[in-house]
């Protein structure tokens, strides 16, 4: 039997763009195993949430970025689970790609077939909202 968790569990995420293109890994581990997101997952104790992203992106990617600000707090739950994330934007990416940690794949995608991806949850609504910050 799976345990119900008692707390909401801090997690932080990483929109990075080149432009149309978005970075997406698929994730390799539950929750949503084989659904492609940003890269992403728990806050560590004494880690602030924009380090937390930045280093969820090097773990996951193998790419380092600039934080252009938060594009805003998301909440998935379940009736296991409850993730408060909090979705930075990244700017400026550098790194060659690869799927690493959590990740089974890694790829740069263009905005306009996102769609064509199993995406988890708010991926698509965060990208959109993203674009306020696409003067970089």
């Amino acid at each position: 039997m799976q345990s119900i968790q008692q707390s909401p569990i801090l997690a932080a995420s990483i929109c990075a763009r080149k432009g149309d293109d978005v970075l997406l890994i698929r994730r390799g581990q539950e929750p949503n195993r084989g659904r492609w997101a940003f890269p992403g997952g728990k806050v560590m104790w004494g880690e602030t949430i924009q380090n937390a992203a930045l280093r969820e992106l090097r773990e996951e990617a193998n790419v380092s970025a600039v934080i252009g600000g938060l594009i805003d707090i998301y909440e998935i739950i379940s009736p296991t689970h409850h993730y408060v994330i909090h979705c930075f934007f990244a700017h400026s990416p550098k790194g060659k790609i690869i799927a690493g940690d959590d990740a089974d794949d890694v790829k740069w995608i263009s905005k306009n077939s996102i769609t064509l991806f199993q995406l988890s949850a708010h991926i698509f609504d965060a990208l959109e909202a993203s674009e306020k910050f696409m003067r970089f």
